[in-house]
């Protein structure tokens, strides 16, 4: 009997493994180390915890208040960029905003409305876990984008909350 309970333990085990590795690693291809997919010309852009100005620079000292992971995946069909983005183990049972800002942005701001910025809104489940596609008309002159993810805020006024931007500004 000991050697059957510890043969369905493993079995559980490995297929939990193969469940969360296929979960995860399903429809994302292989990335090149600059983030693009020579197949359909998209980019895997992973997401950290840093808070960014309008110009991509980052704002130093603002600790994120933030748990699990999340990617996007952008793309560019014609006059239109897309991304796909994806938030896993992050806060549940809450909307986040996300933004699409292409850059270069000589002295305009990227709220949401703004020239060349795509918004849009993320729901995670019970699990912490979402996905939403934002969309943009590709800006006259622009050569780039990126995405930020903002969460929540903190309990107080200061700039706190569980925010996240893409790790590159991708080529469109």
């Amino acid at each position: 009997m000991y050697r059957f309970t510890r043969f369905v333990a493993a079995a559980a085990a490995t297929v939990m493994l193969t469940t969360i590795t296929a979960m995860l690693g399903f429809g994302m291809g292989t990335a090149a180390a600059d983030g693009a997919n020579a197949a359909n010309g998209s980019k895997f852009m992973p997401l950290s915890s840093l808070l960014r100005r309008c110009d991509w620079s980052n704002v130093p000292y603002v600790p994120s208040q933030n748990r699990g992971t999340g990617y996007a995946i952008l793309s560019r069909t014609g006059n239109t960029v897309t991304a796909e983005v994806h938030m896993i183990g992050v806060i549940p049972d809450i909307w986040y905003g996300v933004r699409l800002v292409q850059v270069p942005r000589p002295g305009i701001g990227c709220a949401a409305g703004d020239p060349g910025v795509g918004f849009g809104q993320l729901y995670t489940d019970g699990a912490g876990i979402g996905t939403a596609t934002v969309q943009a008309t590709v800006m006259n002159g622009a050569t780039g984008a990126w995405v930020s993810v903002e969460g929540p805020v903190g309990d107080s006024n200061q700039l706190t909350g569980d925010f996240r931007t893409s790790d590159f500004i991708a080529a469109i």
